[in-house]
This record gives structure tokens, sequence and C-alpha cells, in this order.
């Protein structure tokens, strides 16, 4: 029976190299054909961002930053300290997003957004998260309920901060 695949070694026929050359030559004309097309576009004054764009943009990126970071922080198995650094974190992420927003950070502004976070997520969120912390005193079982909860509450709680913050300066 003869051999269907070829060896590494074995040259082309003169008919499969032609044929070859030829689909090489007309994806490389594709490809340049898309090449000029994407510049012509990128280099039309309508592609370019305007300056809100740019700044919504860099608050998305401190947002989902921070939000990464309380994530993490929250599966801390210490009770409390997590939720220190979370609400340290969360005040960190205000201060980076007046600045991105050129606003002074000061107390209004702060208690305003806090106002709102907290009648968009009465006590529940706050009870979790207390709930959780505390539970991580207990060895094991406690540590993991507790993770699970305040990692929710805190991830929750950062990203519709960091929404509303955006969305009351856009």
């Amino acid at each position: 029976m003869p051999r269907k695949r070829r060896r590494l070694y074995d040259t082309l026929s003169a008919d499969e190299e032609v044929a070859l050359t030829q689909a090489v030559a007309e994806h490389k004309a594709e490809q340049e054909r898309l090449y000029s097309r994407k510049a012509s576009v990128e280099s039309s004054p309508a592609a370019r961002e305007s300056p809100s764009d740019q700044k919504r943009d860099q608050a998305w990126r401190i947002v989902n930053r921070t939000v990464k970071r309380v994530g993490t922080i929250a599966l801390l198995p210490l009770p409390m300290v997590d939720l220190a650094a979370v609400t340290y974190l969360q005040t960190e992420m205000l201060r980076k997003l007046a600045r991105t927003f050129e606003l002074d950070y000061h107390e209004p502004l702060v208690l305003n957004i806090v106002g709102k976070v907290w009648r968009a997520y009465d006590g529940f969120t706050l009870g979790s998260s207390l709930f959780g912390s505390a539970a991580k005193m207990i060895p094991f079982v406690g540590s993991m309920v507790g993770m699970g909860t305040v990692n929710f509450a805190a991830v929750g709680s950062t990203y519709t901060l960091g929404k509303l913050v955006i969305d009351e300066n856009l």
C-alpha cells in the first residue's frame, strides 16, 4: 500500500510547488489589503478617541484593577483585616477616579457616593461582609464560608462604587 503522507525530506512536484506559491502570494496580498484598510481607518479623524472616552477607559481600568485587588484581599483568612483592607482599597480607588476626572477629592463627593452605595446595597451586603469576616474565626469551615461571603460582597460593592463614580462624572 502506498504512503498517503509525505515525509519532510520528500520534494514537491512542479504542479504542487506552483499551487503552493500561488496560495502564499494570495495570502500575502490579502494581508496587505487588510493592513492598508486598517491603517486608513485608524488614521481617520473619526477613529480617534475623544478626551471623555479616554477618561472613561482609564477610569474603567482603575475600577477593574481595584476589583481584582479587592477580590484577592477578601480571601485573607484574617477576620476584620480583610474589611479594613477592602475599605482602604475602595478609598484609594475613589481618589484615583477623582484625579482621573480632575475633581477635588473632598468630603461631600465621597459622602454622596457612599450614601448612594449604602442605599443601593441596604444592610444585606454590610451584614454579609461582617458575618463573613466574623465567620473566619471558626477554624477551617468558617474560613471557607467567610472568604466566599466577604469576597462576593466586597467585589460587588467595589464595582458598584466605581460604576457610580463613572456614571456621575460622564
